[in-house]
């Protein structure tokens, strides 16, 4: 069996953005959830204590170095609270992790009814998730499954089917070459 890795987004420090709807941010969220996660895959979070991105980009690349699949945990927002829908992030020469990608984006689509809005390129360190996508040595991809600005993205979103989706992936993963 692959060894994979979930990674919560941001730090204790910098936890990322706060949506009014789930009176939550990021960090405290994917925190709470990966205290609940009953799948396989090993837990980590980003040191707090560094403030540099790039630093805690590399930092977290070494401690992942000997995983096969690196999944970070975020949510989307924007300014819009029309915007919605599932998204992830690959590295854009990786073909694994963009079939990866969108399998986990139709996944959350059809598990949910959140809107798909696919894979997304990485491909240029102005990119936010460029640094961990590119720094780690195994597959890696920054998921994205719901807009936390929008309600009806944050009341469709469910955490017993995203741990669902999240196996789904994991066995894919795990059954390709």
């Amino acid at each position: 069996m692959k060894k994979i890795a979930l990674v919560v987004g941001h730090t204790f420090d910098t936890p990322g953005y706060f949506s009014n709807i789930l009176e939550e941010s990021e960090y405290f969220y994917w925190s709470e959830f990966c205290d609940d996660y009953t799948e396989n895959g090993n837990i980590f979070k980003h040191d707090i204590g560094i403030d540099s991105y790039t630093e805690r980009q590399r930092l977290m690349a070494t401690y992942t170095h000997d995983y096969d699949l690196v999944m970070e945990l975020h949510f989307n927002a924007a300014e819009s609270t029309q915007a919605n829908g599932v998204e992830a992030y690959h590295y854009f020469s990786n073909k694994k992790t963009r079939t990866i990608a969108n399998l986990y984006c139709k996944l959350v689509s059809e598990s949910m009814g959140i809107k798909f809005r696919g894979a997304k390129p990485l491909y240029n360190k102005h990119q936010n998730g460029f640094g961990f996508v590119s720094q780690t040595k195994g597959n890696a991809i920054l998921l994205e499954p719901f807009f936390a600005s929008n309600y009806n993205d944050c009341d469709k979103f469910n955490r017993a089917a995203y741990e669902e989706v999240l196996k789904q992936v994991i066995i894919y993963f795990n059954e390709s070459n």
